[in-house]
């Protein structure tokens, strides 16, 4: 979501696109992979702001703005983001793609959303 040229390389694979927009930073392609429908953005507002982009993608899918409520039926999202960052471990060179299954916040944002712990988490982070 940083990089606006990443937006280009990640819709150059389309088979068809939906539309293209671009508002002073915010870049946006929606498409079609196949019958995959897919939005590529990127904020150019920094990663320390990423959360108000995220809510209002969240809002666009799970508001009825007619009524300003939320919809009965959420939808779930699968959002992937592509971006640099450094690396503490010296095996892994430089410019590797890493894929993580985890993101760790160490910041206080978490305590404003309702958590619910996978199977995964209730196993290894219960108290006893």
């Amino acid at each position: 979501m940083g990089d606006p040229d990443r937006v280009r390389e990640v819709s150059k694979h389309f088979d068809l696109f939906e539309h293209k927009n671009q508002h002073r930073e915010f870049i946006t392609h929606t498409g079609y992979i196949g019958s995959k429908r897919i939005s590529v953005i990127s904020t150019g507002i920094g990663t320390d702001n990423i959360d108000i982009v995220l809510n209002e993608i969240d809002a666009l899918v799970n508001i009825d703005f007619n009524t300003r409520t939320v919809k009965p039926e959420l939808t779930h999202l699968d959002i992937i983001r592509i971006g640099t960052s450094g690396s503490l471990q010296k095996n892994i060179p430089v410019d590797s793609f890493v894929a993580s299954t985890h993101g760790l916040g160490i910041d206080n944002l978490l305590n404003f959303y309702r958590v619910h712990h996978n199977d995964e988490e209730k196993h290894c982070c219960s108290r006893s």
